[in-house]
Order: structure tokens, then C-alpha cells, then sequence
């Protein structure tokens, strides 16, 4: 007993030359760790002794079948050649012999010489040239590949003056005399075999009968055994087909059969292994790349196919089906098959049409599935109709015109009116495939003539149709959906501005009267409601008509006058230009016409510095005291305050006529002809900003129902500080929710008790506290106090809380827990002690690894490591370094922990300060520029502070 790897390095061979060197033989040496009997293993020490090849023991380079025992010398060569006979080697062909060889190399590069050497075990190296190569280009002759080559017989031997005549791949020899022969020849080898096989199958017609008595022979040999093969099944199988002889089958299991189907062989009738096959090909895409999928007739083909679909559909589960279904269609247009599909519903036919299968399903069928499909959907109409063009966008693609027509046609062939929801669904749905103009034109034709007055106005919303009776339409706007709605009013002015319609705004008002009880009617049939955004905008058209100025109070007013109940609110949107980031200038710097320098500004939008508290454009121009316009003071041009900060360009100009989809309240004036410049369209959008942002804070977080005010029936929200939510089926609803606008005037911010918690006045009641806002942390004033304590005692009631608000005694309340903040002056004594230590250690500490002075300014900076630090120390230190005055760029970046530390560009305004809470840790640090912009700084500045600084001025 002997393990293979013991064995290969005993005769120092490979594996690879091991398993050559066993050939068909019954011994599995296909791993290293195999164990080999003792009659094994003297079988393969035969084998090798008897081949005696210096190369098998070396490199192993060269194919076993190509090897001598050992490598001819020149003076045996000498010898041999002097002898008549020719060894069964060679195939002696009259004038000519034939013979197996390997491709040493071709084409000398280093030349360019076309030619190159072959390997023969008892020839040796044989030169050849390009210009005798056959059946391939000679320089795709890789090394290894095995040839036939037909040389002169005269001098064969001799190495120097033989003459090569022919080189081709074995696979493609036409001299079936030498085919034949070397199939009996090399049986044994198991690489020549199916080339010559492959050879001797495309050149059968070539065939005599003594060639085919021959071949017979060899296939009796092979089933007596008395040559062995391990291929035996399959050369027997193939020489049958080549000889036109009928295989005979008995005896053969399904198992071999199977095997020999999927290694390419010519089994003939399938049907034994059939389910074999088709369990075998279910889901697996390489079973029909195989050869014995690939040499199967078509009408087997399309046998088992069809058996695989009728297998799919048994087994039909949500997911899996459609993936089967795309295998076998590939499968069959791959390999030209066409596929039956009588017997299917058309529920089938509908989905093998659907992956690609060339079969259509009825027209009224189709129709129906798209409406079905339709109904599962949820969400708007546009979103249900996005979805379906996302998932059959290709559909009506394999529909011939006319069949695309008809599919409209039967949207209203049997009705004179169109008067219901499905057939406009499915005529919308229709619209948005892909088809010819003059189908789309005839399609709207037929469908406007039969539609009754809402559903032309929604062709017209929808932007099918151009012309609209306004007078009729108007009955029905208030059932269009809230989108709509805006649509009708921006096409109308459209047309009002092409001079195709004649309308005022009096004629407007006549839209969308609509009573409670029709609202709720639209809202049954599709979710829709009146739209109080459009309301709205009527109605400030009216106003402003007047010449009237439309305030906040005023606003709020109207939408508390018709609002029905308190899910009917809604944010004012759809008229609107929306800020897309702030407009700043940018210095190019270019040579002019004289060469001197000069600089150009030019704009660019700043995304990320998008006004906090405005969703439109409000931006005001900025004038000087005396009335003049005022100029940046860097670039000298002309801006725009928004939101305390510059703006060089605002988004809310005039849209094209043909851009109606985007009109804006801007256009609607010009349409309209009502008068209102800049600043006080400017003025009117900042008032439309500060209702949006009130009405965001008006629902429930709980259930989401908005908020009613406490104790109030009416929703005169604007009057009143408190709601509460009155949805009796809501789990945790909002109680006594405190909403107002901040008590400080340069603050756009919104107080929600949710949100923020009540100052902690000394020596009063807890609820005498004010809300503090989180924006500016404003909260009591004594002139505010006062106001309230004078409204309570005219009432004759009784005021207990305080008098002096914290504003007026300087103090900042923290906004996370409501006590009073300590003060921590910027830049004062501890920042100047904590900059002396960080000069003094610059060079020695080692959590200081770099520092310098800057160069404009000549002000110190440091890097400040966490070394052996624990994180949150480090953390509690940066903080105790910004709120002192020490600027940190990237302090909000808590995993740095290397962090630059500088002293301030610019120094603080005398007497500015930062604070923290004692009692929570809470900070307000103004100089940190991350969270202090130049709005929010502002604000707190104005208010806070506004009377200490005119102290120091």
C-alpha cells in the first residue's frame, strides 16, 4: 500500500504527468492523499519504467502522448533512418506519411519569421513553416495543441531534409484513411480521442465501407473489453452515429445515459430520460449552455421547454415563476425555438407576454389587467400610474397601432357619455405609453367628444386639451384634488395671458365657493378636498386688487373663516418660488483689455446656506437711512437681506408665458394686472413664511390630527396661545400645547412648550415662568409682564407672578432645564490665563504636537492631542476652551481628537459673553460659528444685549 504523494515524489514526477502517465487505466489517482494497493502501484512502476523519458521525471512539459520513453539522440536517429519499415507511430500514406504532433511554438518575434517546431515522440523537433498550416491562422497555434502533419515520405527520418507539407488541428484533418487509423491507434488516449471523433463526424460522408468495418470493429472490441476505455460508452455511441449504425441502448442505465446527454454525446431518443432532464434544468441557467442542450434537435428542444413551463406553473409561487419563465425564454430565443401557447388562459398568455414571450393576449384582457393592477396600487393617481410604468413601461411597445387603437376604443365603445372613474383612469393610464402622435391625437378626440363636463375639465387639468368652458368648469373645480386645483388656476391665467380667455379676478371667485358638504363628497370619491392654498391666493389677489395690505393677523383670519374642521388646515404652497440656497459673489480675477488686473464677481448658490425659517424667497433689498440703495461693502453691489445675512440675487422673477406649470403669485399679479413692486411682494411672502411655519407645528404627534384650540370652537388659531388635540381615539394626545411667535422682534422662530421648557423666575410659582425660545433663548420681559399684569387687574383679576422679566435684568435662562445661565466673559481673565499656559508648554506638553503663530495676523495657534485623555475629559475641555473664547473650527467633530486651536480672528465687541448651565452643563457659546449664524447671532444680540452695548458705545 502507497499513498500518491509518496509515489509522485519517489519518481519525482507531477501529478498532472502521473495521471497521464495511467491514462484510462482503472486506478484513481485524482488526489494526493489517495491510497494505492500494492498491484497499483507495481502497475505504474511498469508504466514508468517502461517509458524511461528523462522529461517526466524533469520539467513535464510535453503531453505524455507526445513522449518517447526517452528522447531519440541524433546518432540514433542516424541509425533509425536507415531502416525501411515505419513505426505504427506514423501512418505511411503512398508518397506521403501522416502522423500526431504537439506544438512546441510559432513565430519568432524577435524576427518575425513565420515558422516554427513541432514534437513527435519518434520524430523529435520538427520545423515547420506558416505557409503550410491549415483550418487556422498559424499564429493561434499554441503551445500544446495537438496536430496532424502530412510530410514527404523520403527522408522522414532525416531531420535536416525533410520536408513538411501539411499542418492542420487534428479536428479539422480531412484524410479519413489516417482518421480511421488513428482512432484505433490512440483509443487509449484520452485527449487525441475526441478530436479525431470530432473529425471523423464532420467529414462522415466521406466515409467508405471499409472505413465504417474498421471502425465496427473497434466498437466490438470496446464492448468485449478487450480495450479499455473509460470513454467506451461514448466512443461507441459517437462511432454508431458516424457510421449511420443504430446504437443500441439496452443495457445502458439511465444514469449513464444522463451523463452521456450532458457531455454533449448524441443519445437519439430522449424520452427515457426526459424527467431527468426537465428536474435537472428547473431554475439552473447552465443546463441549457450544455452540450447536450445544445445538441438536441428542435423538436426535442421545444419538448422539453414546454415541459419546463407546464413544471413552472404546477409549482407557481410569487417571486419564483417569473424568474423561471425568463430562463426558459432565453433559452428559446438562444436557440430558435418557438414555443406553443394554445392551451393557456389568458391570464397566462398575459404574463408570457409580459416577460418577453412572443405571444399577445386579448386586447379586452389587457385592459382589464391594467385596471386590476391599477386598484392594488396605493397612493394619488400619479404615483399609483408611476409605479405601473416602472414595472411594464414596455408593454404596449409589442402592440401594433392599430391594436393600439383599438385598446382606446374599448376604453368607451359601448357607452355615448364617459361619465365614470375607471374609463378616465385607464385613458390616463393609456396617455402615458409610448406611441405614435397620431394615435395620442385620435385617442384624445374620441375620448373628449363622449366625456361629460368634469371629465373634459379634467383633460383640460391634465393638460390634454387646450380649451376649457370656463363657466361649466367651475361647478366641478371643487372636486378636482389638491394639485389640480392649482393646475386649473395657473392654465386658466395661461390662457388669460394668450388673450384666449377672458376672466377677472371676480370670475375667479366664483372657482372655488364650494360648500362644506360638496367637500366631503370629493373626499369620499378620491381623498380630495378643497384646497385652501388656491383660496388663499384668490383671495389676496382680491385684496391686493383693492390695494389693500395684507398683514399677518389678516391672513390668519381668512383661513380660520373657512376652515371646515381641524385636519383641513394645510401649508400655502404651489405659488411660491422656493429658495435654493443664498446667492454669493465669488472674486475672478482676469487681465483687461489694457492688461492691467482687474476683478469680476460672479454668482454662485450656496445650498447649504438656505434660510432657516423661509421655504419661499423673501429676501428684502437693502436700502440706506437715507432712502438710497445700498452697496456690499467688498464687491460694491447692490443685495438683498435675507434673514439678517446678504443675498445678491433673489428666485423669485417672472416665468415664461409657456412655463405656466411653474406660474408663481408673482406671475398671477402681471396676469391679473395687480399692482405690488418688490418690497411689498418681498413683504407679503415673509408674512406667507411665517403662517407655513405656524401651521407646521398644528398636529398632533401622536396621531397626527391638528390641534384645536383649548376651550375655543372657533379656529381663530392666530388670537390663541393654546391647543390641544381632541381626537378621542388618540393614545397620547397633546394637551394645553403653548404655541407662539418669539417675544423677541429680529426672532423668526416659533415657541412650542413641546419643544422647550418655562423660565425659573425667583421667588413664583412654576408656571409664572415664560417659555424660552430655542432659537434666541428669549423669554420674559418686564415691559411684556407688565402688559399682562394690566390685562388681568382690568379684568379684576389678581396677578402673582413677577414684575421684572429676566431680559431686563441681563440674564439668559438655559433652554434645556430653565435656570438662570452663569456668564462667562469672552476672552476674559481665564481665556487669557489658559492662553499663557498654552504658550508656556508649546514645546514641552505632550498633548501639544504642533503650533505657530499666523502669518496675517501674528496670533497663536496649537494643536491639542487626547493623548492619554480619556474622550469625554478631552471633550469637557474643548468646550471649557471655546466658551472661554478660543476658536476651534472642527469642535462638532467629536471623533477628531486632534484638534486646532486658535485665538479669534477678530476680537469680540466689548462686553459680549458666552454662558453655561450649572445645573444641566447647557452652553451658549456665540462664538461658535457652527451653530451661531449670522441671523441666529443676531437675534440674540438684539435682544439680550442691545442695552449693554449702547452702554459701551
Amino acid at each position: 500500500m502507497e499513498r500518491v504523494n509518496k509515489l509522485l515524489r519517489r519518481l519525482n514526477i507531477t501529478l498532472k504527468s502521473l495521471k497521464e502517465l495511467v491514462g484510462d487505466l482503472d486506478i484513481d489517482v485524482s488526489k494526493p492523499s489517495n491510497l494505492l494497493t500494492t498491484e497499483e502501484v507495481n502497475q505504474i512502476n511498469l508504466l514508468f519504467a517502461a517509458s524511461k523519458t528523462k522529461d517526466v521525471q524533469a520539467k513535464s512539459k510535453i503531453n505524455l502522448d507526445e513522449r518517447l520513453p526517452r528522447k531519440i539522440s541524433t546518432r540514433a536517429r542516424r541509425r533509425n533512418y536507415q531502416k525501411d519499415s515505419l513505426s505504427d507511430e506514423i501512418f505511411d500514406n503512398g508518397s506521403s506519411v501522416v502522423f500526431v504532433a504537439s506544438v512546441q511554438w510559432y513565430y519568432n518575434r524577435s524576427t518575425g519569421g513565420e515558422y516554427g517546431f513541432l514534437y513527435n515522440r519518434e520524430l523529435g523537433d520538427i520545423h515547420f513553416r506558416g505557409s503550410v498550416v491549415e483550418g487556422v491562422e498559424p499564429r493561434s497555434l499554441s503551445e500544446g495543441r495537438l496536430v496532424t502533419v502530412t510530410a514527404e515520405k523520403l527522408n522522414i527520418k532525416n531531420g535536416r531534409r525533410r520536408k513538411v507539407l501539411k499542418v492542420s488541428p487534428i479536428e479539422h484533418e480531412l484524410n479519413v484513411d489516417f482518421l480511421v487509423y488513428g482512432l484505433r491507434r490512440y483509443i487509449g488516449y484520452s485527449e487525441r480521442v475526441p478530436l479525431l471523433l470530432k473529425a471523423l463526424k464532420t467529414n462522415s460522408d466521406l466515409l467508405q465501407d471499409s472505413h465504417k468495418e474498421k471502425l465496427l470493429e473497434l466498437v466490438e472490441k470496446l464492448e468485449s473489453e478487450e480495450i479499455k476505455s473509460k470513454s467506451s460508452l461514448v466512443i461507441r455511441m459517437q462511432i454508431a452515429q458516424i457510421t449511420g449504425v443504430e446504437f443500441n441502448h439496452e443495457g445502458v442505465s439511465e444514469d449513464e445515459l444522463f451523463k452521456l446527454w450532458r457531455s454533449g454525446a448524441d443519445i437519439g431518443d430522449i424520452s427515457r430520460i426526459a424527467d431527468r432532464i426537465v428536474i435537472f434544468a428547473k431554475g439552473n441557467k447552465q443546463a441549457f449552455l450544455m452540450p447536450g442542450f445544445k445538441n438536441m434537435e428542435p423538436v426535442e428542444k421545444k419538448f422539453l421547454l414546454e415541459r419546463l413551463i407546464d413544471e413552472a406553473l404546477k409549482e407557481w409561487e410569487d417571486g419564483h415563476l417569473e424568474a423561471e419563465l425568463y430562463l426558459i425564454l432565453d433559452a428559446s430565443r438562444r436557440n430558435g425555438v418557438e414555443l406553443s401557447f394554445e392551451k393557456y388562459s389568458d391570464s397566462m398568455r398575459l404574463l408570457f407576454w409580459k416577460i418577453g414571450f412572443d405571444i399577445k393576449p386579448s386586447l379586452p384582457h389587457l385592459l382589464d389587467y391594467l385596471a386590476k393592477y391599477y386598484n392594488t396600487l396605493k397612493g394619488s393617481m400619479s404615483e399609483r400610474i408611476e409605479a405601473i410604468l416602472s414595472d411594464d413601461e414596455l408593454l404596449l411597445k409589442k402592440l401594433s397601432d392599430q391594436e393600439i387603437s383599438d385598446l382606446f376604443a374599448l376604453i368607451h365603445f359601448n357607452t355615448d357619455k364617459v361619465n365614470n372613474e375607471k374609463a378616465y383612469t385607464l385613458f390616463h393610464l393609456l396617455m402615458h405609453f409610448s406611441f405614435s402622435e397620431d394615435i395620442r391625437k385620435e385617442a384624445i378626440d374620441n375620448f373628449y367628444n363622449k366625456a361629460t363636463s368634469f371629465y373634459r375639465l379634467r383633460m383640460f387639468v391634465d393638460d390634454y386639451v387646450e380649451v376649457v368652458d370656463f363657466g361649466d368648469a367651475v361647478l366641478y373645480t371643487g372636486l378636482l384634488s389638491q394639485d389640480k386645483q392649482k393646475v386649473f388656476l395657473k392654465k386658466v391665467a395661461y390662457l388669460k395671458s394668450k388673450g384666449l380667455l377672458d376672466i377677472s379676478i371676480d370670475d375667479l371667485d366664483r372657482v372655488l365657493v364650494t360648500d362644506y358638504p360638496t367637500s366631503k363628497i370629493a373626499e369620499e370619491l378620491d381623498g380630495s378636498k378643497i384646497d385652501y392654498s388656491v383660496s388663499v391666493i384668490i383671495h389676496i389677489l382680491k385684496e391686493m386688487l383693492k390695494g389693500e395690505k395684507l398683514t399677518l393677523s389678516r391672513i390668519f383670519q381668512y383661513v380660520a373663516d373657512i376652515i371646515n374642521e381641524p385636519k383641513d388646515i394645510i401649508r400655502l404652497t404651489g405659488f411660491f418660488d422656493k429658495c435654493e440656497g443664498r446667492t454669493l459673489l465669488r472674486a475672478s480675477q482676469y487681465r483687461d483689455e489694457n492688461g492691467e488686473q482687474a476683478v469680476e464677481y460672479i454668482k454662485e448658490v450656496v445650498e447649504k446656506l438656505k434660510p432657516r425659517f423661509s421655504d419661499y424667497c423673501d429676501g428684502k433689498k437693502a436700502y440706506n437711512r437715507d432712502g438710497t440703495l445700498a452697496l456690499s461693502k467688498k464687491e460694491e453691489k447692490e443685495f438683498y437681506w435675507c434673514e439678517n445675512s446678504p443675498c445678491f440675487e433673489t428666485c423669485r422673477n417672472l416665468h415664461k408665458q409657456e412655463d405656466w406649470k411653474n406660474y408663481s403669485l408673482k406671475d398671477l399679479f402681471k396676469i391679473f394686472e395687480v399692482s405690488c413692486d418688490d418690497d411689498n411682494y418681498s413683504q407679503l411672502i415673509g408674512v406667507l413664511n411665517k403662517c407655513n411655519r405656524y401651521f407646521e407645528h398644528l398636529n398632533c404627534r401622536s396621531c397626527g390630527e391638528i390641534l384645536h384650540p383649548t376651550g375655543k370652537e372657533n379656529y381663530g388659531f392666530y388670537r390663541v396661545s393654546n391647543f390641544s388635540c381632541s381626537n378621542i381615539d388618540c393614545q397620547e394626545p397633546d394637551k394645553n400645547v403653548y404655541l407662539s411667535h418669539c417675544a423677541n422682534g429680529a426672532c423668526l422662530d416659533l415657541v412650542d412648550s413641546r419643544d422647550t421648557v418655562r423660565c425659573k423666575p425667583s421667588g413664583t410659582e412654576e408656571n409664572c415662568g415664560w417659555y424660552i425660545c430655542n432659537y434666541c433663548f428669549a423669554c420674559c420681559s418686564t415691559s411684556k409682564l407688565k402688559q399682562r399684569k394690566d390685562n388681568l387687574e382690568y379684568l379684576g383679576r389678581k396677578y402673582n407672578c413677577h414684575t421684572e422679566g429676566h431680559k431686563d435684568k441681563h440674564e439668559i435662562c438655559c433652554n434645556k432645564c430653565g435656570n438662570v445661565m452663569r456668564e462667562i466673559q469672552v476672552m476674559g481673565d481665564l481665556y487669557q490665563k489658559q492662553l499663557r499656559w498654552f504658550i508656556k508648554n508649546k514645546d514641552s506638553h505632550a498633548n501639544i504636537s504642533k503650533h505657530g503663530k499666523r502669518s496675517n495676523d501674528g496670533k497663536w495657534w496649537f494643536i491639542w492631542n487626547i493623548g492619554r485623555m480619556e474622550h469625554a475629559a478631552y471633550r469637557s475641555q474643548l468646550q471649557n476652551l471655546m466658551i472661554n473664547g478660543f476658536q476651534i473650527p472642527d469642535f462638532h467633530d467629536e471623533l477628531n481628537t486632534s484638534q486646532l486651536i486658535s485665538e479669534p480672528f477678530n476680537d469680540p465687541r466689548p462686553g459680549l459673553s458666552n454662558y453655561s448651565c450649572k445645573n444641566c452643563g447647557n452652553e451658549l457659546i456665540l462664538n461658535d460659528k457652527e451653530e451661531m449664524d449670522a441671523h441666529r447671532k443676531s437675534a440674540i444680540m438684539y435682544y439680550h444685549f442691545n442695552k449693554r452695548l449702547d452702554e459701551h458705545n
